[in-house]
Parts: structure tokens; C-alpha cells; sequence
């Protein structure tokens, strides 16, 4: 065999491999990023909140005045608001808007109605509000959506988002930029203290 012949079977051989490399890879990729979105959401928060020293409470639930069972994903205690913060993970693209009682889930299957995410945070922003006495101005509601969804849902509200994963950071970097006050620091600490104990999921805390 001629060195010419070797190199097109090495470099054959490597070709195929790398096909089915990618073949392989992405689609694995995908289905471990579906199925752990919380964790991979939780892994940029917590990392927020260490960069920046911001208190961080996972796992929280509480029964609101309504009898009602509220869960939230993640309680981020910034240095100008208090971010509440729900994980959603959708196999398609969405569209909507916050007022709509379903957002339009767009999937390889057709279009499907899925619960307005909107809704749910911002019902469990007023019901936080009222638990802690906090003014739910100080409040920021934020549901983050996997990085493949594409998020077709217009809205001019400063209070609620609903975003992708990898965008995350830079929203919280723009809204702690606004030109407001710092949050108290003895409400904070009350805030917390109240937080914590009304917690039904006692989760991780930094």
C-alpha cells in the first residue's frame, strides 16, 4: 500500500468517526440538557450568586393566603431586587403574549396549548409580596426556558421575563444596573428570615 493510500484510509477512518461523532453527540446532548434543565439552571444562578455574594435559596414552596401550594425554583437575593425565578424546559418554540391564558407551543408534532408561565409567576410574585411585606416593586419575576426554544412571546413588562438559559446572566447584569436604591438591608434580612421560615422544601441556600 503507497503512503497516498495509507493517508486516505487515516484520514477516511477519521472522517467517518467524526460523522458519527456528531451523529451521536448533539442528540445526546439534547436529551441531557431536557432532562436536568434544573440543574443546568441552577449552575448559572448559584454562580451568579457567587461572583456577585448574593443569597440564594433553591427548592422553595409555600402555601399561599389562598390555601393554595406556590413552588419556586430559585429565590435570588440581589443587591437592588429579589429575583423569583422558575425552570421551564419546552421541546418546541412558543408564542403568546403575558396576557394570554396559553401560550402556542410549536413542536415537530403540531402546535399545542401549554400553560402561560406568566400567569403562574406573576401570581406567585403577589402572594410572595404578602408573606413577606415586601413591595412587590422590589420584586423581579423571571422564568427561564431552554436555550433551544425559541421565545416568541412579546412583552414591554420591566417586572416579569421570560427568557433563554444563556441570556440569563446578562438580564440580571442589566436590571441590578438601573438607576434605583439598594434594597434595605434590614428588609432583606427579614425578607430572608421569612422566606426561610415559611419554606416547605428546605433547599440549598448560599
Amino acid at each position: 500500500m503507497s503512503a497516498a493510500q495509507i493517508l486516505y484510509v487515516v484520514f477516511g477512518s477519521i472522517a467517518v468517526l467524526a460523522i458519527i461523532f456528531l451523529c451521536v453527540f448533539f442528540p445526546v446532548r439534547r436529551v441531557v440538557l431536557r432532562n436536568h434543565y434544573h440543574y443546568f439552571d441552577y449552575r448559572i444562578i448559584h454562580k451568579i450568586a457567587v461572583v456577585y455574594d448574593y443569597y440564594l435559596i433553591n427548592n422553595f414552596s409555600f402555601i399561599a393566603s389562598t390555601g393554595e401550594k406556590k413552588n419556586i425554583d430559585h429565590i435570588l437575593f440581589a443587591n437592588k431586587y429579589i429575583y423569583l425565578i422558575n425552570d421551564e424546559c419546552y421541546k418546541g418554540d412558543i408564542e403568546g403574549t403575558p396576557k394570554d391564558l396559553s401560550l402556542v407551543e410549536y413542536t415537530k408534532d403540531g402546535r399545542h396549548y401549554i400553560d402561560n408561565p406568566y400567569m403562574s409567576i406573576n401570581s406567585t410574585m403577589k402572594e410572595a409580596s404578602k408573606m413577606t411585606g415586601l413591595d412587590e416593586s422590589l420584586l423581579i419575576g423571571v422564568v427561564i426556558v431552554n436555550d433551544e426554544c425559541k421565545v416568541g412571546v412579546t412583552s414591554d413588562s420591566k417586572t416579569i421575563y421570560l427568557i433563554q438559559r444563556r441570556k440569563f446572566k446578562k438580564l440580571i447584569k442589566a436590571i441590578e444596573s438601573r438607576d434605583v436604591g439598594l434594597l434595605n438591608p434590614d428588609e432583606l434580612a427579614s425578607a430572608v428570615k421569612t422566606l426561610d421560615n415559611i419554606n416547605l422544601r428546605k433547599g440549598d441556600k448560599k
